[in-house]
């Protein structure tokens, strides 16, 4: 979470000068033990409990980096070449091991214009949120979505093919249908939004599909759904952050 309370944030410090985490008894009892710290930031309640996610002052906005790395991992990129996966991340305004400063690619205490800023909340990761990243990373992962990891608009400067996403969530063979359309769609709510995808954006991205049925064989047309799905699923609100969606009254 961007917004940590200050319970939190007592025990991560206790952890820390003590150098143990006292919930768990992780750490080595010394000063600046990294172990207990970790623990301490993981184990505790406001980390691992699903009952914050409700809360609008919890969680925090998805980086760039973040939401290209969860669809490759998550969506299980298969590569081209056994060794590596060449790629850059230039124009989504975070390059890897390439941060401006020692500090990272944002503030720590960035405060939004808006909403957030009137809930005197900070979002250190929307410091990134600018017109030419938002529509690099978005291009990017749509491109990658319809056809497989090259230079997909991350900077990589490269036209060479790199890997393709191998994960399936169709579930089988045949021709898609209703059922097919909402296995796929529940299978990457729970891989690509933790499963905090909500009934309106499933009916969303339900009826795009099924109001303009893909033609072709029933593997290319289940190829194409899988596509649909994922690329309208990356543009939900869900995707970019951390927390459940709560629609405002009257929205």
């Amino acid at each position: 979470t961007s917004n940590p309370s200050p319970r939190y944030i007592g025990v991560v410090s206790d952890a820390f000068v003590g150098g143990t985490h006292v919930d768990s008894g992780i750490g080595s009892g010394r000063y600046g033990c990294l172990k207990a710290t970790v623990a301490a930031i993981l184990l505790d309640r406001e980390a691992r409990s699903h009952v914050v996610d409700a809360d609008p002052g919890h969680g925090s906005a998805r980086e760039p980096f973040v939401k290209v790395l969860s669809v490759l991992r998550s969506q299980e990129i298969a590569p081209v070449f056994e060794d590596e996966i060449r790629t850059g991340m230039g124009r989504v305004g975070q390059e890897f091991f390439a941060a401006p400063s020692v500090f990272g690619f944002y503030l720590p205490n960035h405060v939004p214009a808006g909403p957030l800023e009137q809930a005197r909340l900070v979002s250190p990761e929307n410091e990134l949120a600018i017109a030419p990243t938002l529509f690099a990373t978005q291009n990017g992962l749509s491109a990658l979505v319809r056809g497989g990891l090259d230079d997909n608009g991350f900077g990589a400067g490269q036209r060479e093919m790199q890997g393709r996403l191998s994960f399936d969530p169709s579930g089988g063979a045949g021709a898609p249908d209703a059922a097919m359309v909402s296995t796929i769609i529940d299978r990457l709510d729970m891989t690509l939004t933790d499963g905090r995808l909500t009934a309106e954006s499933k009916a969303t991205i339900t009826t795009a599909v099924t109001g303009n049925w893909p033609t072709g064989s029933d593997d290319e047309a289940r190829a194409a759904v899988v596509k649909i799905v994922r690329e309208l699923l990356l543009v939900a609100p869900e995707f970019h952050s951390s927390n459940m969606r709560v629609a405002e009254a009257g929205s």
